[in-house]
């Protein structure tokens, strides 16, 4: 039996958030989701709270970002882009797989 991603997330307590959405008054000419053929490319994603807002600041892990405040900024960084994948593509289910995840 397969589970869905929005089981994980149940499972995990974590609920997938609104989607993060660029500022109107900001000037940028892209996207966050952008569909090319049957791929979808991702940028520019951050962590996320609850309420579409950004969840932290950046930092260095160990010196300005305890490794637990990481993490805690990793997950709603996924959950950020799962929440931009769902909003353009209507369902998480289209997703086959994932290809590759770089985060900086």
């Amino acid at each position: 039996m397969t589970t869905s991603l929005y089981d994980r997330f149940a499972m995990l307590g974590e609920p997938l958030p609104q989607p993060w959405a660029v500022p109107t008054d900001a000037n940028i000419p892209a996207r966050l989701v952008h569909i090319v053929g049957s791929q979808a490319w991702i940028s520019g994603p951050i962590p996320t709270g609850p309420e579409r807002s950004p969840a932290a600041s950046s930092g260095k892990v160990g010196q300005d970002v305890t490794p637990d405040e990481a993490n805690y900024r990793a997950v709603r960084t996924v959950l950020s882009i799962c929440a931009s994948l769902h909003q353009t593509l209507g369902s998480l289910d289209r997703v086959a797989a994932w290809a590759e995840l770089t985060c900086m």
